[in-house]
């Protein structure tokens, strides 16, 4: 599905083709976060963005992706201009109640199409995805500095409801993240069932040496 506004932009979803040009945008836009929040960024980091597209793209599992995760692209005049990325997901509000949350965690402009209103038509787009997915309530991640981005939520109706404070303590270890291996609880169920295995065994064994021996005398 895609929507062709006046100006002639379509919103629509990302496409692998889209990809080159959307990591290109998010390199531009990386390095403006580096600028306004050094403490947060790294120029040696790749934009978390970027990864998740690679992986939107390449996923064999892609078809569940969606159900969490979309891509849009504003398309003008035959080039990206720019992509929001939204995230889905439920939280509990009490016993019997939940929100189903969307969140639009990425929403950039390649800085030559800026000004042109491109943001806030990207944004009345993904409000709509968002509600004909049948989401109770909407958030936006700004980082610190990016003003024009607090502007366009705010006319939206967002409104700030959390902050989030840093305090960076040492620089990030230089070396590779490390392989994510079984939780505590997965460790510990597996054991936990081993173990019951083992019980069960022995359980069985002496009953039928039991029904055996009765049968001998």
């Amino acid at each position: 599905m895609e929507q062709t506004h006046p100006n002639g932009a379509v919103i629509r979803e990302a496409q692998p083709d889209d990809l080159e040009a959307m990591l290109e945008i998010t390199q531009t836009t990386q390095a403006e976060h580096i600028e306004r929040v050094p403490e947060r960024f790294h120029v040696d980091s790749t934009p978390v963005p970027s990864l998740l597209l690679r992986r939107y793209f390449t996923a064999k599992d892609r078809d569940l992706w969606r159900d969490h995760v979309v891509f849009l692209v504003c398309e003008l005049g035959g080039q990206i201009a720019g992509h929001v990325l939204i995230t889905f997901d439920r939280a509990s509000v009490g016993d019997k109640r939940h929100d189903h949350n969307a969140t639009i965690a990425d929403i950039s402009l390649s800085p030559k199409h800026r000004g042109r209103g491109l943001g806030k038509l990207m944004l009345q787009e993904a409000m709509s995805r968002i509600r004909a997915k049948g989401a109770t309530i909407a958030s936006a991640h700004i980082w610190r500095g990016n003003i024009a981005s607090e502007r366009l939520f705010t006319s939206a109706g967002f409104t700030t409801v959390h902050q989030t404070m840093d305090l960076r303590i040492s620089e990030p270890a230089n070396q590779p993240v490390p392989p994510i291996g079984p939780s505590r609880w997965q460790s510990a169920n597996a054991f936990a069932i081993n173990l019951l295995a083992i019980f069960g065994a022995s359980v069985l064994f002496a009953f039928l040496f039991a029904v055996l021996r009765r049968l001998l005398d």
